[in-house]
């Protein structure tokens, strides 16, 4: 290459350069002269970070039965023999993750990546077919239960779980 060539490209990566420096120094002075765009900037990367930290949570524990399925009342009386029922299917089925006192284990000691739901606290705030459909049916690391388990000892489970959190 030629001694001009050379100097052509160094000339053009010299004003590329300064029209880059000019640019950050202009964008600093703005940043200084506009306090409130700095603070607006500030506000929207924070709310970001925040949407994005409450859509994981979301995704991760607002998984609800369709509407029809949650609206669907518990069948099985609330008495002493459902609630045994429930407690004998729950520590066969679900307290390996769920934990005994279906407080949920911890993922990594059961070798899943997320924990199970502390079911004392869920069955407050989701409806009884809610809960009905999401043991049946399962999804990710919750396993359905269609197979396993009648429709009267899911019912039964649900009972338990109410019982733990009265």
């Amino acid at each position: 290459m030629e001694g001009g060539g050379e100097k052509g490209q160094l000339d053009r990566l010299l004003a590329v350069s300064r029209l880059f420096t000019k640019k950050i120094k202009n964008w600093r002075e703005d940043m200084i002269l506009h306090p409130k765009l700095n603070g607006k900037l500030v506000v929207i990367t924070l709310a970001s970070i925040l949407l994005f930290f409450i859509n994981n949570n979301i995704q991760a524990h607002e998984w609800m039965a369709p509407k029809e399925a949650a609206m669907e009342k518990n069948p099985v009386k609330m008495d002493p023999d459902s609630i045994q029922l429930g407690q004998k299917s729950f520590s066969e089925n679900c307290a390996y993750c769920h934990g005994d006192n279906a407080e949920g284990n911890k993922s990594k000691s059961i070798g899943h990546e997320t924990n199970p739901q502390n079911l004392k606290e869920t069955i407050k705030s989701h409806s009884d077919g809610d809960f009905f459909w999401k043991i049946q049916n399962g999804k990710g690391e919750m396993p359905s239960f269609k197979d396993e388990l009648n429709a009267n000892e899911i019912w039964s489970i649900i009972n338990y779980l109410k019982s733990l959190s009265n």
